[in-house]
């Protein structure tokens, strides 16, 4: 509930001094403050019987600001309406308030308050009707005569002191009119800061709500976009490494599969080498034991032609049967020998330049299997060509199965790789 709203409400006390708010905060705290006043000094009298209602009347304010508070949420309802529930309230509790509530702030209510305490009720109405009437009545009355002469004293002290004092406190009771004009003004500006600052504040609320909210659903687009995006690429990511995967998986199989052939293939390849330098080795010696062979049949041929130039004396007379035999038989072994050394020698040197042909095929089948994949078909052409049997020359029906050309292995592999 909203305290500061503009209200317009009046009423008098016994004195006729008339009490105006234009604010509920200020007219729900003179209430109370009436109330916890006048109910403090009625504790706090010794004798509870016999008392001025003067002392009584704070339970109507009491009755009044519960009534009030128990309206609940009234912040929405008009201004007209406001009032007119505001006054019906003051007229149910407050109708007497004339007649039987004096204010808390005279400066002659703790005189008051003294009388109603050290002597009776009568002589604290006989007190407050000389005081603010001016008036004596039923003097034989004891308690009455008391009051009434109490009440002579406090208004006429002809002393300086008491003028002195009537001075002062006609000052204090204006300052103290104005010190709750004041607190009133202030009161209400309070009030007005208060209601912009929860005005502010409700605003500054709303608007922080709405841009959280507004940020976290950027954010949740955001998110929504960025799981998208990372879906998408962990996808295309995934295909690629698949894509990439399978390659190396293949091009491991290839290597296994080259690697196995080389294994295969290496003791073989050694082993051509081995042969071809050894062959090499064999057939310069043979080369060399022809050209030893034939230098000595050409030394002899030409000391016995020389022999038989000169017409003397020959170790052999190929005019005789026998000497004509032994001379064929020498040169027939002599060609014999000389046909086998050479025959030695040129296969020597044919089984070498095998040997290196199948050696250096060997690693032109391992470079083109490395890139390619080799079917059955030109797999066994190659290990034919590998593997076939060598003519050596030294038999006149030699055989073997007809061994390919490199040309033709090449072009056999080319065409399994395209």
């Amino acid at each position: 509930m909203k305290k500061n709203r503009k209200i317009n409400n009046r009423f008098n006390d016994v004195t006729g001094r008339q009490f105006t708010f234009d604010n509920l905060k200020g007219y729900l705290d003179f209430l109370k403050k009436e109330a916890v006043y006048w109910e403090k000094q009625r504790n706090a009298l010794s004798v509870n019987k016999n008392i001025h209602q003067y002392f009584s009347y704070g339970s109507h304010f009491n009755n009044l600001l519960n009534a009030i508070n128990q309206w609940g949420d009234i912040d929405s309802w008009e201004e007209q309406k406001f009032q007119q529930q505001l006054n019906h309230l003051q007229s149910s509790h407050l109708s007497n308030v004339n007649n039987q509530w004096l204010w808390s702030g005279h400066e002659f209510v703790p005189r008051f308050i003294e009388i109603q305490e050290e002597h009776s009720k009568d002589s604290a109405e006989s007190f407050l009707n000389y005081v603010l009437k001016h008036q004596v009545s039923n003097i034989g009355n004891k308690h009455n005569f008391d009051g009434a002469l109490l009440g002579y004293e406090y208004t006429y002290q002809n002393s300086d002191l008491v003028k002195r004092r009537k001075t002062e406190r006609a000052a204090i009771t204006h300052l103290r009119d104005q010190l709750q004009q004041t607190n009133e003004e202030l009161i209400c500006e309070i009030n007005q800061t208060k209601d912009s600052f929860n005005s502010w504040f409700e605003d500054t609320q709303e608007e922080q709500n709405v841009w959280q909210e507004r940020s976290q659903n950027t954010a949740d687009r955001l998110i929504k976009a960025n799981k998208w995006v990372s879906n998408k690429k962990g996808k295309r990511l995934e295909s690629e490494f698949s894509a990439k995967l399978a390659t190396w998986q293949q091009r491991i199989e290839e290597l296994e599969q080259t690697f196995k052939e080389k294994l295969r293939l290496e003791k073989p390849a050694e082993y051509w080498k081995k042969s071809a330098s050894k062959l090499r080795w064999q057939g310069i010696v043979c080369t060399g034991l022809l050209i030893a062979v034939v230098a000595i049949g050409i030394y002899g041929l030409a000391d016995f032609f020389k022999l038989w130039l000169q017409k003397e004396e020959q170790p052999i007379n190929l005019a005789s049967i026998q000497g004509a035999v032994l001379f064929g038989s020498i040169a027939a072994i002599y060609a014999f020998v000389v046909r086998v050394l050479s025959r030695l020698t040129f296969s020597s040197f044919h089984l070498m330049r095998d040997a290196e042909e199948r050696e250096q095929l060997t690693y032109l089948y391992l470079s083109l299997t490395e890139g390619s994949e080799v079917d059955k078909e030109s797999r066994d052409i190659v290990l034919q060509a590998l593997f076939s049997r060598s003519e050596t020359g030294l038999l006149a029906q030699e055989h073997g199965p007809s061994m390919p050309g490199a040309g033709e292995i090449i072009k056999t592999l080319s065409k399994n790789k395209a």
